[in-house]
């Protein structure tokens, strides 16, 4: 499933409803989003010219996503979260 399709499944599930948190943090590197394991993300379906995220210096390094909106904020914010498993035989 492309990241965007991935996106649209979550969107039209969870977000009408919740903010969620996501794997990404820019702690390690301000305006790098990488994963818990130092992976960098990337998010093909943001602009970095249209959303300048992350974009909340030092006091916001963790990635969430709602109906509108993928960027960064506190950590210690109490949101849901979604994460992907690989194949379960």
């Amino acid at each position: 499933m492309t990241t965007t399709a991935k996106r649209n499944a979550i969107q039209q599930a969870y977000l009408d409803h919740y903010d969620l948190w996501i794997d990404g943090s820019d702690a390690a590197q301000e305006g790098t989003w990488r994963t818990e394991d130092g992976q960098t993300v990337t998010i093909p379906f943001m602009s970095p010219s249209t959303i300048p995220e992350p974009n909340g210096g030092t006091a916001a390094n963790c990635l969430f996503i709602d109906t509108d909106e993928l960027g960064d904020y506190p950590c210690t914010a109490s949101m849901g979260y979604i994460c992907e498993v690989g194949k379960v035989n």
